[in-house]
C-alpha cells in the first residue's frame, strides 16, 4: 500500500482502545411503567418494599423484571411467594402500566 520497507525497522506496538458498552435496552425507546409504590402487591409490606429497595427493586415495573432468586433471597420470601409477587407486578404492569418515552430516573 505504498512506502518504503525497511527491513531492520523497529515494530511498534499501537495504542489500544476499547469501545463503551452499548446502552441497556431498557434505555432506548418507549418503557411501560405503573405509577402506583410496590405495596399494591398482595404480600408487599412497607418492611418488604424497604428489603426489595435494597436489592434495587423499587418499583412495581422493576419487580415485574426481577430475577425470582434474588427476590427469594429475602427473609421470609420462599421461591413460590417470589414467583407469585413476580407475576402480581407483571399483572398490575399489563393491566395498569403505561408507555412512556422515558421510565422515571432516565435521563432524557
Amino acid at each position: 500500500i505504498g512506502g518504503t520497507l525497511v527491513a531492520d525497522a523497529e515494530a511498534r506496538r499501537l495504542p489500544e482502545f476499547s469501545v463503551g458498552r452499548p446502552p441497556a435496552a431498557a434505555a432506548v425507546g418507549p418503557s411501560v411503567v405503573v405509577e402506583e409504590p410496590l405495596t399494591v402487591i398482595d404480600g408487599i409490606g412497607r418492611p418488604r418494599a424497604s428489603a426489595l429497595a435494597r436489592l434495587g427493586i423499587r418499583t412495581v415495573t422493576d419487580l415485574a423484571t426481577a430475577d425470582p432468586a434474588a427476590v427469594a433471597s429475602l427473609h421470609g420470601v420462599s421461591d413460590d411467594m417470589a414467583r407469585d409477587l413476580i407475576v402480581q407486578a407483571r399483572t398490575a404492569v399489563r393491566e395498569r402500566g403505561r408507555r412512556v418515552l422515558f421510565a422515571p430516573g432516565q435521563q432524557r
